[in-house]
């Protein structure tokens, strides 16, 4: 089951809706996908702050809280409380636990690693949450723990919005709305110029010259990001076809294994493996390294070579995607694409600049597309949308990412 089909208003971010669907199959949405149960509850809650005398709310209510995710998992868990206090319910109990880093747990041992809580967005909703439970519980032990998971949140400001959120959640404005004032002055000023997280897999390198995300840990969601002065890659990872397809970009991991990670002042590096969105049989190595003057990355796959459902070739291949938002691209040829316009390319090539700021370079010559983009309404407001095509014969490929002061002419 498709849940985008079944649900497609109540999915989106704060959307209040005229009605409330009675016909939903919760059971199994919620065991196939946990998260979506969580959002589907978080849905409902944002329309009974507003309104309770929906069609079909008291229904949609009842069946959410008689799935197991309602007994089990921490971001359902707490949404559901707040409905209960609002509706007069019986109210559920909130287990309310954190990784050693101070990073919120999604789930308690019943769910698999796969359906544990995303590293940042559901972590800001579910302390939300927890702050709001433990103000009117009076329960000061929900509230430290909040306020632990508030200050691993701290860490990483806003620099990761791009990278987490999935394309059909992410609003701009709305989110530094949610956010805006919630982290303390001392904590801005705190933040270094590197982090990382070794049980969710972030690592962080920022100089005056570039900024470089990058993460193993992911729903639906990028690899990493970047930015070189104004230009900025918003979120990159694997991408199925079509690439208009959203639901075919990104990682299906949360909570990093197998993986090394190092970040100091002057020097970052991450290596491992995660799983891609789209097709789960399929994986993606990294090797990524940052210093002083430029970022490296290092790409493998494994999966392409065949399907193991009907052990056949896949029909098409797997890409990397950049999602940039710069004013041009210019090609090798010295070719320039604006954003907004009707003019792709689609050929092979291993360097693209852009805005005469920041350059991407390819150790092998491969299939590349880009697509110029609106800007603002989809796909984290990037203009550029540029995919590296990999193949069974063509699995590994090094990029390197400098802005133009460190790129020799």
């Amino acid at each position: 089951m498709n849940p985008s089909l079944v649900l497609p208003e109540l999915l989106v971010r704060g959307n209040i809706t005229p009605s409330v669907s009675s016909s939903v199959n919760f059971e199994r949405l919620s065991s196939e996908s946990p998260l979506v149960h969580y959002r589907f509850c978080r849905s409902l809650l944002n329309q009974a702050r507003h309104s309770i005398s929906l069609p079909g709310f008291a229904h949609a209510f009842e069946s959410a809280l008689n799935c197991p995710c309602a007994r089990r998992y921490q971001p359902s868990i707490s949404a559901l409380w707040m409905l209960s206090h609002i509706l007069g319910k019986p109210l559920p109990e909130i287990h309310a636990s954190l990784y050693p880093s101070g990073a919120p747990i999604g789930d308690r041992e019943e769910i698999s690693q796969v359906d544990r809580l995303l590293p940042l967005p559901i972590a800001r909703e579910l302390v939300q949450l927890w702050e709001e439970i433990g103000a009117l519980g009076k329960d000061e032990k929900l509230i430290e723990r909040a306020h632990q998971a508030r200050l691993w949140m701290g860490r990483w400001g806003h620099s990761v919005d791009y990278l987490f959120y999935c394309e059909k959640e992410f609003d701009e404005q709305e989110i530094h709305n949610e956010t805006k004032g919630n982290l303390p002055i001392s904590l801005k000023e705190m933040e270094k110029n590197h982090g990382s997280d070794k049980y969710l897999g972030i690592a962080r390198f920022s100089i005056p010259a570039f900024h470089a995300l990058f993460t193993l840990s992911g729903w639906n969601s990028g690899l990493g990001s970047m930015k070189f002065g104004n230009v900025e890659i918003r979120s990159f990872g694997p991408h199925g076809f079509p690439l208009s397809d959203p639901a075919g970009f990104g990682l299906a991991q949360v909570s990093a294994h197998q993986m090394t990670i190092l970040a100091d002042s002057e020097h970052l590096s991450l290596s491992g493996w995660s799983r891609c969105y789209q097709n789960k049989e399929i994986w993606v190595f990294i090797n990524a390294a940052a210093d002083m003057q430029a970022v490296r990355m290092d790409v493998r796959w494994a999966g392409l070579k065949s399907n193991l459902l009907s052990e056949k070739p896949f029909a098409d291949p797997y890409a990397l995607v950049f999602y940039v938002k710069a004013s041009t691209c210019t090609l090798e040829d010295g070719s320039i694409l604006y954003p907004k316009g009707l003019h792709r390319y689609q050929g092979k090539c291993q360097k693209i600049v852009f805005d005469q700021e920041m350059q991407i370079e390819c150790s092998q010559i491969l299939n590349v597309q880009i697509i110029p983009l609106a800007g603002f309404a989809c796909f984290w407001n990037a203009t550029f949308l540029v995919a590296f095509e990999f193949s069974p014969s063509q699995d590994q490929a090094f990029f390197s990412f400098r802005g133009m002061d460190f790129v020799r002419i």
